[in-house]
């Protein structure tokens, strides 16, 4: 069950599985909000709505977790930080920044509050950058300037989600861990 990656470290195929499955209940729960109940407020008291969004985002973040341990250590802090506000700036600037300027192009009114409401609906997004931010600047000595700069940077990109950055926390955290011990455990196999 383990596949080879091209840079020859081994892959564990469950998290790949583990991670359609979330992007198949992402969908559903998606489908269920916006076609069958076409944004009708009824759509969070359906059962299969509530069981979905209860796991699936925490399972998303608890995955996040784990794999940014490997990135930081793999990586260094500077170089992670680097490529994961680039690499999440892509989809934002696609997402968000474009519609708004075609709006503007075609001559529709797009206030503040639209374009907000635009970058705060990948927030999921804004989430993973500022948490792995965070918990990465935790897991390393700097001096001041990086400090402020670490600190300012999930300020701005929590914004659009202040509230589920310290829901989704934990959960990021505690993949963090679950990564760390499992690390641990396959040493202490080893010898």
């Amino acid at each position: 069950m383990v596949d080879t990656c091209q840079n020859k470290e081994t892959r564990d195929c469950y998290f790949d599985i583990l991670k359609g499955i979330c992007i198949f209940l992402v969908l559903a729960g998606h489908v269920i909000q916006y076609i069958i109940y076409a944004n009708d407020k009824a759509f969070f008291e359906d059962v299969y709505f509530k069981s979905i969004y209860g796991f699936h985002m925490p399972l998303f973040m608890m995955i996040c977790g784990y794999f940014t341990s490997v990135s930081i250590e793999k990586k260094g802090y500077f170089v992670f930080v680097k490529k994961r506000i680039l690499a999440i700036s892509r989809p934002i600037i696609l997402f968000c920044v474009v519609p708004v300027i075609l709006k503007q192009i075609v001559n529709q009114n797009v206030n503040i509050y639209s374009a907000l409401l635009s970058v705060s609906e990948l927030w999921f997004l804004w989430v993973t950058v500022a948490l792995s931010i965070s918990v990465a600047f935790l897991k390393q000595k700097l001096d001041f300037l990086s400090i402020c700069c670490a600190v300012l940077a999930c300020v701005v990109l929590s914004l659009p989600a202040r509230s589920l950055f310290f829901f989704m926390l934990p959960y990021f955290i505690c993949g963090m861990y679950l990564n760390k011990s499992r690390i641990d455990i396959l040493s202490r196999n080893k010898s």
